[in-house]
């Protein structure tokens, strides 16, 4: 079953050695709204993957705050992602219509 994603949002960011680019955020279904979530080139540099957060414990177990549980659906947030990250890149030099300016996307 393919979720709906809406209202997603890309905060670019100083790339990093681990390769983080930016976080996003998004609604699924118009029901839950998911904030947070680290957006990273894939390791071997052939697009973006997306990194959910976790939470550490205090005896320094950590576990998963929230993330997909079957590929489907982990395959429709991404694309959702990288079609908003695609569209700011696309329009990064054209003016006023960009809501964001991604520098390291033009080069």
């Amino acid at each position: 079953m393919k979720v709906e994603v809406k209202e997603v949002k890309f905060f670019p960011l100083a790339p990093n050695e681990k390769g983080r680019v930016g976080v996003t955020s998004f609604v699924i279904d118009g029901r839950f709204k998911v904030q947070g979530v680290g957006v990273f080139t894939r390791l071997d540099g052939s697009g973006f993957r997306l990194v959910y957060p976790v939470i550490r414990l205090p005896h320094g177990l950590m576990v998963e705050s929230f993330c997909p549980i079957d590929k489907e659906t982990a395959l429709d947030l991404t694309n959702a992602v990288v079609d908003k990250i695609d569209k700011i890149a696309k329009g990064s030099k054209r003016g006023p219509e960009s809501t964001y300016y991604v520098p390291y996307l033009d080069e």
